[in-house]
């Protein structure tokens, strides 16, 4: 069996002593020596041989650790092999040279063994990160931000019987992004709507009305005579998939101020919501249901990073939820408070309706956007456009609905310009105009299925 053996740190070669030759013993008279001394002499020598070796094996030979290398770490060693004719002397030694040369070989430990110095643990000297609020902390920290938005209208009806008005009513939700009384929520919460009421946390109401909307973005800033306390707006682009996020929203029109919970999804989901409008959004878990539209979305830091807007409408899926990014509203969010509308956003001043294929092949004329309506002091007007032209396309990109015309149109500016084909009196014709800024005006219609570009 081997055996590992620890020595103290400053065990070295000074406690593996060789056996030293003894010292020389003065000349003595040379003894006469008969035939029986002279073999008797031989025995012994012979016997004192073999004893030294012995010996000299055992001081030497248990400590052996074969194929094991000292180090520092966990102060194990090994004793290098030594031949045990190295051990013995040649010359006849006596047995009490034995026992003192054995004495001499045999390791002694030092009384005391040198404490090793540790080296101490540096101490961490970075602040701590602060670390994130609790979601039941969010809540209370956020609630008194959030509102319910109440819309009404009168519906039409139309029957055998005839047609009538009958007043409807809409819930959603919304968030003060000022200490005045401006609230963001959804243009689908407030959209057609002749009379807006929001309801605060402590069950106050307020009269509100619309300061601006984005239709394209499903983006509204309405605004109460009010002090109320505002969000905190984070980052969306701090955003990362698996991140937790909170939602507080009036589930279902009657649930008011229901906290819901999940992770982000998917950071970027072209959605078509249900005005048609193709959006950018990021998908989420979190229950968003009927009333929640408008509603502020968390990060744990308790920051707005989303505004909820949309979930599929049915029954069997579940956990997919979506919402507008934070950061592709600020923008807008500040220009409808300072001015009233977005600086800067192109504008045809034109009202225009989807031509269906039906209707295209009802009316014989070709897919695109029929134009219902425009302004006189427009730029389409000032190119020879009319109500009852079909506008077919819009730079080089075809256009087949109203849709794609508000798509096109989303990354140009004010003051730029673009070519328009456009079909009137059997003819298509191509003209270029010089963009307007869009500013808030009354509809110019009272249809339905129409937009302003």
């Amino acid at each position: 069996m081997m055996h590992n053996i620890s020595a103290p740190e400053n065990f070295g070669e000074n406690h593996i002593r060789e056996i030293k030759e003894p010292e020389k013993r003065k000349k003595r008279e040379k003894p006469r020596f008969s035939l029986t001394t002279f073999i008797v002499t031989l025995i012994v020598s012979i016997i004192v041989s073999t004893v030294s070796g012995a010996v000299g094996a055992l001081v030497i030979y248990p400590v052996l650790i074969p194929g094991e290398v000292p180090t520092e770490e966990n102060n194990e060693f090994v004793i290098e092999e030594q031949s045990t004719a190295a051990a013995v002397n040649t010359e006849l030694t006596t047995g009490e040279e034995i026992t003192e040369r054995a004495e001499e070989n045999t390791f002694m430990p030092p009384e005391s063994t040198p404490e090793v110095p540790v080296s101490p643990v540096p101490e961490n000297t970075t602040a701590p990160a602060e670390s994130a609020l609790s979601k039941g902390e969010i809540y209370a920290e956020a609630v008194n931000s959030v509102v319910t938005i109440t819309a009404s209208w009168k519906q039409y009806y139309s029957s055998i019987l005839g047609s009538y008005y009958r007043p409807a009513t809409s819930s959603g939700t919304g968030f003060a992004v000022t200490d005045n009384g401006y609230i963001v929520t959804n243009n689908h919460v407030v959209e057609n709507a002749e009379e807006l009421t929001v309801t605060d946390y402590n069950g106050k109401e307020y009269k509100a009305k619309v300061v601006g909307t984005v239709p394209e973005n499903d983006f509204a800033v309405i605004k109460i005579n009010a002090e109320i306390e505002p969000v905190v707006l984070g980052n969306s682009s701090d955003l990362n998939v698996g991140d937790d996020i909170m939602v507080i929203g009036n589930a279902l029109g009657e649930l008011s101020y229901t906290f819901t919970d999940g992770i982000i999804s998917h950071l970027s989901r072209s959605v078509t919501v249900e005005t048609g409008t193709v959006i950018n959004m990021f998908q989420t878990n979190a229950a968003i249901n009927n009333g929640n539209s408008g509603g502020p979305v968390y990060n744990m830091d308790g920051e707005v990073v989303g505004i909820a807007s949309a979930k599929y409408a049915s029954d069997k899926i579940e956990g997919l939820g979506f919402c507008i990014p934070i950061d592709d509203v600020k923008t807008m969010m500040s220009d409808i408070i300072v001015y009233g509308y977005i600086k800067g956003k192109p504008s045809l001043g034109i009202t225009i309706q989807t031509v269906t294929s039906a209707m295209a092949s009802r009316y014989s004329i070709p897919q695109g956007c029929y134009v219902v309506a425009l302004d006189k002091d427009s730029p389409c007007y000032e190119a020879g456009i009319r109500s009852g032209d079909v506008i077919t396309k819009i730079g080089s990109k075809s256009v087949n609905s109203t849709d794609t015309a508000v798509s096109i149109l989303s990354d140009k500016k004010a003051g730029g310009k673009i070519s328009i084909t456009y079909y009137s009196s059997g003819e298509s014709h191509t003209v270029n105009i010089t963009l307007a800024e869009k500013k808030p005006r009354d509809p110019r219609t009272q249809y339905t299925n129409v937009i302003d570009i």
